[in-house]
């Protein structure tokens, strides 16, 4: 199987009445027959900065358990939090802690990314977060990025189709566009005003596919459930939609 054909779960698509607990939640994916997933750090039980080392070490037991790998850590913190004062340490400190977790979780997840959205405009934020990723051998995928930071890539470019379409804009065409600066592209859809389930929407999956092979990705893609009616059938729909080939 290509690297880019190895679909994982995000659990920030995950509907939380559906779980008590994040063993709960990681063991929701493995049982729909998923082979890797994406943490999300604002989940009560895996946000970094309340883990201690035992629970992280319970963590990654449970992923090697289980077979899973991990692709990744989803911190959706709002952009203007790096840019704002009042509350850039504390974004900083949360990006921070989100990139050391991931480092500590590298025996199943060597080439799991940190994924963030960082502000548009020029600021500090993508040096600042390069040099912790840089200390911590961990990549940042930055989904409101257009250019990469760090040679090699520290802070790369993330792709996220429903997102992508709902601003009119080529999903295959960005990823031919950042090449080798892609640090995570995700799988989702999107129709003229929201967000659907993968295949119900205006994805051309097969298109997106052939861009992520010849753009040489050697990550999972990270299936994104989040904002869709029925998050279950989502999932069931995004693993029956991939591979498209």
């Amino acid at each position: 199987m290509q690297p880019w054909a190895v679909l994982s779960l995000s659990l920030a698509g995950v509907e939380r009445t559906t779980w008590d607990s994040p063993r709960a939640a990681i063991e929701w994916v493995a049982a729909r027959g998923f082979r890797a997933i994406h943490l999300d750090a604002s989940m009560p039980g895996l946000r970094p900065r309340e883990l201690d080392g035992s629970s992280r070490r319970g963590i990654l037991s449970l992923l090697r358990r289980l077979e899973l790998r991990l692709s990744g850590l989803d911190l959706w913190i709002p952009p203007e939090h790096f840019a704002r004062p009042d509350t850039q340490q504390r974004a900083f400190d949360a990006a921070e802690a989100a990139i050391l977790f991931t480092a500590d979780l590298r025996a199943v997840g060597p080439s799991a990314t940190v994924c963030i959205r960082l502000p548009k405009e020029p600021g500090p934020w993508r040096d600042h977060l390069a040099a912790a990723g840089s200390r911590h051998g961990v990549t940042i995928a930055d989904f409101n990025a257009t250019e990469a930071v760090g040679e090699p890539i520290v802070v790369g470019i993330g792709v996220d189709p429903a997102a992508s379409l709902l601003r009119g804009d080529d999903p295959a065409g960005l990823v031919s566009r950042a090449g080798a600066s892609l640090a995570c592209a995700r799988l989702s859809d999107a129709n003229g005003s929201r967000r659907v389930a993968v295949g119900s929407g205006k994805l051309d999956a097969m298109a997106y596919g052939i861009a992520l092979a010849t753009a040489g990705y050697l990550r999972p893609v990270v299936l994104d459930i989040s904002d869709v009616d029925s998050p279950d059938s989502a999932a069931g729909a995004g693993k029956e939609a991939w591979p498209p080939v």
